[in-house]
């Protein structure tokens, strides 16, 4: 017997991605997939895993964004059900020019930020209310696993792309020493300082967040950081 079914509609066919969060909640669609970084500024939780954390992989980042989402149960989820959250793989610096050290990246002009982009696949209450028990078990079971499942299949979708282009286009990986790090992120650091301060105003225990993102962080990277070697 059939207790329930889904319809999928491809990206931007039903809702436009910045329209996902506000469409799930006035019932246009049952449940969407979205980015919270396409809502700056409202999303004070979840937007404290886009800042730069050095993340090894998608892994690590999207069950630190799931276990902050889980503790924290935060305000800005409270009109939906939250079904899964997981983030994209940490993004890099692709370049023609070699880059052997962080001198090399004075004057340079980039669009990039390094970070991960967080997203959430959520519900619209009512029809999450309207779901019998036992379906309601089967989407609560799978939500870890989703986490996992969407995290891999980024992560392996990255080390397919990297063996092709070392491969068909002599791609070369260029890894900055522990030095050449630490000074990096002495120099991001004002960002965190400035999100603290920021959720702080908002009511929000800024340095409790960072210091269990950052506990989260070493948590996973014991079992993940070396699936994904850098």
């Amino acid at each position: 017997m059939v207790r329930s079914t889904v319809q999928t509609f491809s990206g931007g066919t039903l809702l436009p991605a910045k329209g996902i969060f506000e469409g799930v909640i006035a019932g246009s669609a049952d449940i969407g997939n979205f980015a919270m970084s396409y809502h700056p500024g409202r999303f004070s939780l979840s937007e404290a895993i886009d800042l730069p954390h050095e993340f090894t992989n998608a892994k690590i980042a999207s069950f630190v964004l799931y276990d902050l989402i889980e503790k924290y149960k935060p305000k800005e989820f409270e009109k939906v059900k939250v079904l899964t959250a997981f983030t994209c793989q940490p993004t890099n610096i692709m370049t023609k020019t070699p880059l052997t050290s962080f001198k090399d990246l004075k004057g340079l002009e980039l669009i990039v930020n390094l970070p991960v982009v967080s997203f959430a696949v959520v519900m619209n209450k009512d029809k999450w209310n309207a779901l019998p028990s036992d379906v309601k078990k089967v989407f609560d079971d799978l939500s870890k696993e989703q986490a996992l499942w969407t995290a891999s299949y980024v992560d392996n979708h990255v080390k397919d792309a990297l063996k092709w282009s070392k491969k068909e286009q002599g791609l070369k990986i260029i890894n900055l020493s522990k030095m050449e790090k630490v000074e990096i992120s002495r120099q991001l650091k004002p960002m965190i300082d400035d999100y603290i301060k920021k959720v702080n105003s908002l009511r929000l225990n800024g340095d409790k967040i960072i210091k269990d993102i950052n506990e989260l962080k070493a948590k996973y990277e014991k079992q993940y950081k070396s699936e994904f070697p850098q």
